[in-house]
């Protein structure tokens, strides 16, 4: 991991953990009508080259019924890596994939409060 990595990373971590504790993290929520919603943290990576290609895709992009930002996506400058926080329904994240598949890696994490967390069994 290179020197710029390493601040994305820990960027992100402040920048997650800060908007978790001013907001909380309930993990379900309801999105335009009955649908269930789970929170994400998901992570956007692209290649240098694609960097206009991204800029091109983002400005058109619509954010999809079933997904929903509690924290819009941001940029550090010259990772060629974006963050955000979102609610989404399995069909909202399918759309979003759809979408940035052929451009940009995705990582996409759950967020769940540690009471949750630790019901789960092994």
């Amino acid at each position: 991991m290179n020197i710029i990595d390493h601040c994305f990373c820990h960027w992100i971590k402040c920048s997650v953990i800060e908007h978790l504790l001013r907001v909380g993290s309930n993990t379900s929520a309801k999105i335009e009508g009955d649908y269930e919603a789970l929170k994400y943290v998901g992570i956007m990576s692209w290649k240098p080259e694609d960097a206009q290609k991204v800029t091109e895709l983002f400005s058109k992009w619509k954010v999809p019924e079933g997904m929903k930002f509690l924290y819009p996506p941001c940029t550090a400058l010259g990772c060629n890596k974006s963050i955000s926080i979102f609610e989404a329904t399995a069909e909202g994240l399918a759309k979003v994939d759809r979408y940035w598949r052929h451009t940009c890696t995705s990582e996409i994490y759950p967020v769940m409060e540690s009471a949750e967390l630790v019901k789960i069994k092994p």
